[in-house]
C-alpha cells in the first residue's frame, strides 16, 4: 500500500497533536506520595509551595517564597497558634474590626489571670475611656487594686484594694488639695470625702430616707430601721436636717458601738467611760484609828486624762459620835479625803461619797487605787451584803485641763 507524503505529513501532525494534549492532561488519577512531598514551582521554576512532609518532619501544604496558601475555613486544634506564632505588631488595626471580638467569640471565664499578665494591655491599645494613659483621669488596675484618678492628676483618688487578710478589701480615698473661697474654706484642707445626693423629696418620709443620706451596711439589707428576722447586721446612716435648717444627725442600728480614742460633742471630750471598779458584798473588819483599805484596785491614770471617783458604802461603829475618816490613796499619794461622818452605833448610815482627781502630767501612772478608812475612837465598819456592795467606781471624764479643780496625782 503506498501512502503519499500529504498523508503521511497529516498523520504525523495528528499524532503530534494527541501526544501533547496527552502531556498536558493529568496523570495521576489515583496515587500517593510515601514519606515525601511534591514541590509546586512557578512559570519561571522556582519553587512556591511544598506539599507533604516539611523540613519539621511535619505534615502540612506550606508556602515558600513567593506562594501562598489559602483557606476558605480556619478550623485550628488547641495550642496551634502560642505566643512566638503572633509577634508584635502583627495583628493591626484593619485587621482587627470594631466589634470584630463579641461575646459570642469570648466565653465566660475565657480570660483569666493565666492568660492576661501584666503590661499585656496598655492604654494606648484600649480607647473610649475605660483604661486610658493620660496623665489625668486614670484608671489604674494592678496589684495593689483599682484606682482612678482625678483628670487633674494631684494625687487625689478612689481605691479599692484589698489590705490584708483580717481587713478584707476597703476603699481608700486620696487626700485632697487645700481649697479656697467661700465653701469648701480652709476648715476642709487636705480632706478627702464621701458625698451622698438627694435620691428623692424627704419631706414624704419621716424617717428621712430621701433625704442626702450616705448608708453604710454590713452584710448588705435594705430594711430600715430594722433588719429582717433571724439577720444579724450593722447600719450606719449619715444623714442631712430633716426640713430646712434641721439638725443633721448619724444613726447607728448595731449591738456595740466601740470607741478608741476621744469621743468630742460639740467641741468637748466627753470622756471615756468606765476605768475600773472594786467591790466588796460584805462588811468590813471593825477599824480602828489606823487608816486601812477597806477596796482596792490596781489602776492606770492616762497623761492628760480626768477621772470621776464614786464610792458607795454604809457605815456603823462601836459607839455613837465616833467619826469614820475616808481617803484615797493612788499608791503613796493621797487624792483627798472623804467626808468625816458621824456614826450612830449599831444603825447603818450612809458613807457615799465622790471625788474628782486627774493626771495632768505627761505619762501614764500605775499604782494600787485605795479607799481607806479610819476611825476617830473606837472602831467603825463599812458595811456591805449581798443586796447592798461597797466599793468605787472610776469613770474617764475627759481632758484632764477642763477639771482644774481636781486632785492631781
Amino acid at each position: 500500500m503506498t501512502v503519499s507524503a500529504d498523508a503521511l505529513a497529516t498523520e504525523l501532525a495528528d499524532m503530534r497533536r494527541r501526544l501533547e494534549a496527552l502531556e498536558r492532561s493529568a496523570q495521576m488519577s489515583r496515587t500517593s506520595i510515601e514519606g515525601g512531598a511534591l514541590v509546586v514551582n512557578d512559570d519561571a521554576g522556582s519553587p512556591v509551595l511544598t506539599v507533604g512532609r516539611q523540613a519539621s518532619g511535619g505534615y502540612a501544604v506550606a508556602a515558600l517564597e513567593g506562594g501562598q496558601v489559602i483557606a476558605n475555613t480556619l478550623d485550628l486544634p488547641e495550642g496551634s497558634i502560642t505566643a512566638t506564632d503572633i509577634q508584635d505588631g502583627s495583628i493591626s488595626t484593619p485587621k482587627l474590626a470594631a466589634n470584630a471580638i463579641t461575646a459570642d467569640k469570648i466565653s465566660a471565664d475565657a480570660l483569666d489571670a493565666r492568660t492576661i499578665r501584666g503590661n499585656t494591655i496598655i492604654g494606648a491599645q484600649i480607647t473610649g475611656s475605660t483604661v486610658t494613659a493620660g496623665t489625668g483621669g486614670e484608671i489604674v488596675l494592678d496589684a495593689d487594686g483599682l484606682f482612678i484618678t482625678n483628670p487633674d492628676d494631684n494625687a487625689q483618688y478612689i481605691g479599692l484594694s484589698y489590705t490584708d487578710s483580717e481587713m478584707g478589701v476597703g476603699i481608700n480615698l486620696g487626700p485632697g488639695l487645700e481649697h479656697s473661697g467661700e465653701f469648701p474654706y480652709p476648715r476642709y484642707a487636705q480632706s478627702a470625702a464621701i458625698h451622698a445626693t438627694v435620691t428623692g423629696d424627704y419631706t414624704d418620709d419621716p424617717d428621712g430616707r430621701y433625704s442626702p443620706t450616705l448608708r453604710i451596711a454590713a452584710p448588705y439589707v435594705w430594711d430600715y430601721p430594722k433588719p429582717p428576722t433571724g439577720i444579724a447586721y450593722s447600719l450606719m446612716l449619715l444623714e442631712s436636717g430633716d426640713d430646712e435648717g434641721g439638725d443633721p444627725k448619724i444613726s447607728l442600728v448595731t449591738n456595740i458601738v466601740d470607741v478608741y480614742g476621744r469621743l468630742v460633742v460639740s467641741g468637748r471630750d466627753v470622756g471615756k467611760g468606765l476605768v475600773a471598779s472594786a467591790m466588796a458584798t460584805s462588811s468590813s473588819a471593825a477599824i480602828g484609828t489606823t487608816a486601812t483599805a477597806v477596796n482596792s484596785a490596781s489602776v492606770t491614770l492616762k497623761a492628760g486624762r480626768a477621772y470621776r471617783l464614786d464610792f458607795v458604802t454604809g457605815l456603823s461603829s462601836s459607839a455613837a459620835g465616833n467619826l469614820a475618816f475616808f481617803a484615797v490613796y493612788h499608791g503613796t499619794k493621797i487624792l483627798g479625803e472623804g467626808y468625816r461622818f458621824r456614826t450612830e452605833a449599831s444603825p447603818v448610815m450612809d458613807g457615799s461619797f465622790t471625788r474628782y482627781i486627774r493626771n495632768n502630767t505627761a505619762a501614764d501612772v500605775t499604782a494600787a487605787l485605795e479607799i481607806r478608812l479610819q476611825a476617830s475612837a473606837g472602831t467603825v465598819t463599812a458595811y456591805a451584803n449581798t443586796g447592798q456592795p461597797r466599793g468605787f467606781v472610776l469613770h474617764d471624764v475627759g481632758l484632764a485641763a477642763d477639771y482644774s479643780f481636781a486632785t492631781s496625782v
